[in-house]
């Protein structure tokens, strides 16, 4: 991975709000190298991120294409509105014990309701 590509992870970061410290953060966590990530954010610091573009499709010589991305209007949303963000889109999933026990309640309720509806007719009928 070279300074260059993670000074487009960097840029990408910062167009979608994030902070120079929450971007550097994720970068190192998923795996980038620390030097690399420092060196790109000591020259993004410098101004020379203005000049690094999204990677793109590849051309036929299988090397990248840079396309800009425009730098003005960027607006930094707070920290706490990436976070509720966040929060809202990771639901827990429901446990299959409790789907399993509300199905058995139901079904029981069921067979309750049917006796207690059909209960005499069915007496009747074993009883001869």
């Amino acid at each position: 991975m070279s300074v260059e590509e993670v000074m487009v992870g960097l840029k990408n970061a910062l167009a979608r709000g994030q902070t120079i410290e929450k971007a550097t953060q994720s970068l190192i966590l998923a795996g980038y190298n620390v030097q690399e990530v420092q060196e790109a954010v000591r020259q993004t610091n410098l101004g020379v991120i203005g000049n690094i573009g999204v990677v793109g499709e590849t051309n036929n010589k299988n090397t990248p294409e840079f396309k800009k991305l425009p730098t003005e209007n960027v607006q930094q949303k707070p920290d706490s509105d990436w976070d509720s963000q966040a929060k809202e889109k990771t639901k827990k999933p429901i446990p299959k014990w409790l789907i399993v026990s509300i199905i058995s309640v139901g079904v029981l309720l069921l067979i309750l309701l049917l006796l207690g509806v059909f209960g005499r007719m069915i007496l009747k009928a074993f009883a001869g």
